[in-house]
């Protein structure tokens, strides 16, 4: 079972870094068509709760290996605790970037914070375990 969830958490990762960028390209694309669109908020919306489906799986997955026992600190400590600040990041950005009224601000606001979440996630996906 454990494997089964661990082959599941690479290939969703796979699944948030694609919708990660799709948002990117909606919000790029929109900004062109006044700022904000329905393909813009689809895709945001994706990417976070993608981001958070993929924190669910590492849950179990830290809670089923026992990870707090630290065996290895990166694996323990680190990935989970960015994964999950991640996850609050873009779905509290995302949401202030909504309430805007000017939709060229929910634009930058939004763009700033999957950009920005993007970046963190790659750089703390463990890419070699």
């Amino acid at each position: 079972m454990s494997q089964s969830l661990v082959s599941l958490h690479v290939v969703v990762r796979w699944v948030v870094l694609a919708s990660a960028v799709a948002a990117i390209v909606a919000i790029v694309v929109a900004k062109g068509r006044g700022g904000w669109d329905p393909s813009a908020h689809f895709w945001t919306q994706a990417y976070a709760w993608l981001l958070g489906i993929q924190s669910a799986i590492g849950i179990v997955l830290w809670v089923g290996q026992e990870r707090w026992e630290g065996g290895d600190a990166f694996l323990s400590y680190i990935h989970p605790a960015v994964m999950l600040a991640m996850v609050g990041v873009a779905h509290g950005g995302l949401a202030h970037a909504y309430r805007s009224r000017d939709p060229r601000a929910a634009n930058r606001r939004a763009l700033v914070v999957v950009s920005a979440t993007l970046v963190i996630v790659l750089v703390t996906i463990p890419w070699f375990a």
